[in-house]
């Protein structure tokens, strides 16, 4: 009888563990690392969508073939190779991108990321939502992408 105990403890334990690790997305690192609410209120939120299906094999912008299992993204501006922490605010799920096209081409959206990003961060079923988007500098720091 002990046996089963300390198993469906163990078991609670590990769902505890990986809610905590869900929950812990960029937005609250952030958060608890700078004081001022100002620039918190300021982090631009992106309007995604996903493609994947009818790009997958084709070339991307900047002459990559395209593959909806990689962690990229398209972006009208930002320039490539830039990497983003993207987080989706109703879940609080969190994944890097690297912008290797151009696009969104569709309504008034500002990010496309692959299929392997939208399930990572769980907007398959959603089609578009906003995320709030960090940007990844080369020395490693992250910093939020600001609003205009």
């Amino acid at each position: 009888m002990r046996k089963w105990w300390i198993a469906i403890f163990g078991f609670i334990l590990l769902l505890f563990i990986r809610e905590v690790a869900n929950k812990s997305s960029a937005v609250k690192i952030f958060k608890e690392r700078t004081e001022n609410t100002s620039v918190i209120k300021q982090i631009r939120t992106l309007k995604t969508s996903w493609y994947g299906p009818g790009f997958n094999k084709n070339r991307t912008a900047n002459g990559e073939v395209f593959d909806q299992t990689k962690l990229t993204a398209a972006h009208k501006d930002l320039p490539f190779n830039t990497r983003l922490i993207l987080t989706n605010p109703n879940n609080g799920k969190s994944t890097h991108v690297r912008i290797n096209d151009r696009g969104p081409f569709f309504g008034d959206r500002d990010l496309d990321v692959s299929k392997e990003a939208a399930k990572k961060l769980g907007i398959i079923a959603d089609g578009v939502v906003e995320l709030y988007a960090f940007i990844v500098r080369s020395d490693g720091t992250v910093v939020p992408l600001l609003g205009d």
